[in-house]
């Protein structure tokens, strides 16, 4: 049970830094919000319980969720020095790995910025 408790404490101190920081926009926003809850909540099932069946067979959907949002989070970080690449990637990023949204067409009317 030690084993996880580290990255529960690791990701609650990340999402406290991140959701201080000023977000690229409201649906950003509300996205890791939304995310860092339910990632508490998964963690904390894993430190309880890490041999779980349902822990195990959900570990790579939580590590991909996770970075996922460490990723966005780092976007969003780098949005508040007023960098439009980055505030255009923490949109398109968070709808796409957090959201799960189509995001090909915004992609692609951005592909200036992103390029």
């Amino acid at each position: 049970r030690d084993v996880g408790q580290p990255v529960v404490d690791q990701r609650q101190q990340c999402v406290v830094v991140h959701e201080q920081q000023p977000p690229a926009g409201p649906a950003v926003a509300d996205s890791l919000a939304s995310t860092a809850r339910d990632l508490r909540t998964r963690l904390a099932e894993v430190a309880n319980d890490p041999t779980a069946g349902t822990v195990v067979a959900g570990a790579r959907g939580l590590a991909l969720r996770t970075a996922f949002a460490l990723t966005a989070a780092l976007l969003v970080e780098q949005a508040a020095e007023r960098d439009e690449l980055a505030e255009t990637a923490a949109r398109l990023w968070t709808r796409r790995r957090l959201r799960g949204e189509d995001i090909a067409i915004d992609a692609a009317n951005y592909a200036d910025v992103l390029c």
